[in-house]
């Protein structure tokens, strides 16, 4: 099944003049799981709705530094016609953003391949299209693999040029249900109740699940738990919703990373619950930064993986990526109390590296360097690469 998708993706990857005729992309995946939108490459930095909860409003995903989204008008109605699609598609686009499109549930779930066939090929030459989303979570709503199988080949046989994603929460259904899309994404919400290794678990699983080739894309807790389903109860009892703080946001994000994430997408629920922006400044601001912090390290991002580092003791994880003669290392802490970390850098060969946050330059001392960390806090460092 994957063996064919990728021979599908692959027979999309034309010159530019090509798609430009066709007025949408061709997204491939590149040999080390990185996509290439019209041969470019893309680490995509998604969220699955603007704050403001519209099909007409984009500007808190620019703010904070998003280059893809999504809607689930068009999963949780039938309503929704292929022409408001395409027109929020083509917003999508001219606001600089690209877009993983849903297909309506009853159809997906009562098997109306004819109906998603005809959806699939009304939206397929929108630019901003970059993945068809296939199914929140198909084993919550019952959906057993082989009907997704068989979506994903119905999806496939209208355009092969743009892959499939499903999200799945249940480790135990990973291996049985990874065939069943392009993309394969796993959607861990640890806080309160979780250590944020929960993150690194279910993306070492999927990881695991998908095998070398296929990738896997996380999607991150951007919501307070504590006040699903009951916002107006729990603000007069909690305050403002105030979790997950930056520190947790950037530890979520960078565990991912180091577990072999290709891809971070954020979720936050509607505005029923409560407003992203207006209920939860301080959790906003701190997704922006982020997610700003992110795309500032996009070179690395879309780079070819080289060398691994060394191990880190623990409770510490390990990122690190090269670009234009310029080397990341991402020190985290994953533990949620302070400890000590001595991390060897013989390998490198370097003397002198930067902390980018802070600017601030740490000496190499015998092949290594040494730091205190706070719990959950996670450290860049930057140098040169040695010739």
């Amino acid at each position: 099944m994957l063996v064919l998708a990728a021979l599908a993706l692959a027979g999309c990857a034309r010159p530019r003049v090509a798609a430009d005729a066709r007025r949408g992309s061709a997204v491939t995946i590149r040999d080390d799981r990185v996509l290439l939108v019209d041969g470019t490459p893309f680490f995509p930095l998604g969220a699955y709705r603007d704050p403001s909860d519209t099909l007409t409003d984009f500007a808190g995903l620019k703010e904070a530094g998003f280059n893809l989204t999504h809607s689930y008008a068009f999963e949780d109605s039938s309503e929704q016609s292929p022409a408001t699609a395409r027109r929020y598609l083509e917003a999508a686009h001219a606001n600089g953003l690209k877009v993983f499109m849903g297909f309506q549930r009853t159809r997906v779930k009562n098997r109306d391949w004819a109906w998603c066939r005809r959806w699939a090929a009304a939206l397929k030459d929108c630019p901003a299209l970059l993945t068809w989303y296939l199914m929140d979570e198909p084993t919550v709503h019952g959906i057993p693999a082989g009907a997704m199988r068989e979506f994903h080949q119905v999806v496939k046989a209208v355009d092969p040029c743009h892959p499939t994603a499903i999200v799945y929460c249940r480790a135990a259904s990973f291996k049985q249900y990874a065939p069943c899309s392009d993309l394969f994404w796993t959607d861990p919400y640890p806080i309160p109740n979780r250590p944020l290794t929960m993150v690194e678990r279910l993306t070492q699983l999927a990881r695991a699940a998908a095998g070398p080739q296929q990738p896997v894309w996380v999607v991150l807790q951007a919501h307070d738990l504590r006040y699903w389903r009951r916002y107006q109860q729990a603000a007069r009892q909690l305050g403002p919703p105030s979790r997950p703080t930056c520190r947790e946001s950037r530890c979520m994000a960078f565990l991912a990373l180091a577990s072999g994430a290709d891809g971070l997408i954020w979720y936050w629920g509607p505005n029923r619950m409560y407003h992203m922006q207006q209920h939860a400044p301080t959790v906003w601001k701190g997704l922006c930064d982020v997610v700003h912090e992110l795309q500032g390290l996009m070179p690395f991002l879309v780079a070819r993986r080289t060398a691994e580092p060394t191990q880190a003791p623990e409770p510490f994880r390990l990122w690190t990526r090269e670009a234009g003669g310029q080397r990341v290392l991402a020190v985290i802490n994953a533990s949620p109390k302070p400890a000590k970390a001595v991390i060897d850098l013989s390998q490198y060969r370097v003397e002198r590296v930067l902390r980018r946050r802070t600017g601030q330059g740490v000496l190499v001392v015998g092949g290594r360097i040494a730091a205190s960390f706070e719990p959950y806090e996670v450290r860049v460092y930057q140098w040169a690469v040695a010739p």
